[in-house]
């Protein structure tokens, strides 16, 4: 029953991507609506605005999705979660590869440059690679955190671990899925603030995200179904050097930060 919404679910959100590209091909009523939220966002702007939002599409520049990728990956492999890790970069490869091949097949165009906050990609706009990528990054975080917290449960039922230990594994599951849905949000709609793409660019991006990590929740399943795990459980080193790793990929993810910001720059 659980597979079968699942794949009603996928055919759902592929059918609104779809009716997206059928729309904005055909210059059809949602292009109309596009630029109305287009001009209702530039027309509301302020320079505290611009400067969140900004901070917010920074994330979602591919050299720094390709560092907190491989920031997580290492961490997660690190901390014993190999099969999460192989998941986790094989999930955000495969979403640039999609986003650039549907903005390819796609060829939508791009709001006016004089609309733009940033400089201009020189991709296509639909769909949005930001709402896509990020949403099958911080997507699969969530899930991996869930399937985390379904393990702790039932490590519980067994009797092992503790019922103040369950609690806290269910508020940080549900914190993490509050707060992966706030980010991917505001990631999305920072493209449509500074004016880079169209809104219904971002839904597109999203609704192919939800497609994807329906497609890698599936591919787990028969992962752990058919015991096909490279060594999960095994901790990498002491807690010292674990500490050391994560303090280094930290300051790796600032200085990326820094040079996109550089070569990024707001343009007002």
């Amino acid at each position: 029953m659980l597979t079968l919404a699942c794949a009603l679910s996928a055919v759902a959100l592929l059918a609104v991507v779809v009716f997206i590209a059928i729309q904005s091909a055909m210059d059809g009523g949602l292009v109309v609506w596009d630029a109305r939220v287009t001009e209702s966002v530039v027309t509301s702007r302020t320079v505290l605005g611009s400067r969140i939002f900004w901070g917010f599409t920074l994330l979602g520049v591919t050299p720094v999705v390709i560092v907190l990728t491989v920031t997580v990956a290492t961490l997660l492999a690190v901390w014993g979660r190999r099969t999460s890790a192989v998941l986790f970069v094989v999930g955000v490869g495969v979403a640039a590869g999609v986003s650039s091949l549907l903005k390819f097949a796609l060829h939508r165009t791009r709001p006016s440059d004089a609309l733009a906050l940033i400089e201009t990609p020189s991709s296509h706009s639909l769909p949005s690679g930001h709402a896509l990528v990020m949403g099958v990054f911080f997507g699969l975080l969530v899930l991996i955190v869930l399937k985390m917290w379904a393990g702790r449960r039932e490590t519980t039922e067994k009797g092992v671990s503790s019922d103040r230990r369950n609690r806290f594994w269910a508020v940080w599951a549900v914190g993490a899925v509050i707060f992966a849905l706030g980010v991917v949000g505001a990631i999305g709609f920072s493209r449509v603030y500074l004016g880079v793409h169209w809104m219904s660019d971002v839904i597109a991006g999203w609704c192919m995200a939800g497609v994807l990590l329906i497609l890698a929740w599936s591919v787990l399943r028969v992962w752990e179904r058919n015991r096909w795990r490279p060594g999960d459980g095994t901790l990498w080193g002491n807690s010292a050097s674990r500490a050391a790793v994560l303090v280094a990929l930290i300051v790796v993810v600032v200085v990326v930060l820094i040079l996109a910001a550089r070569a990024k720059p707001l343009l007002v």
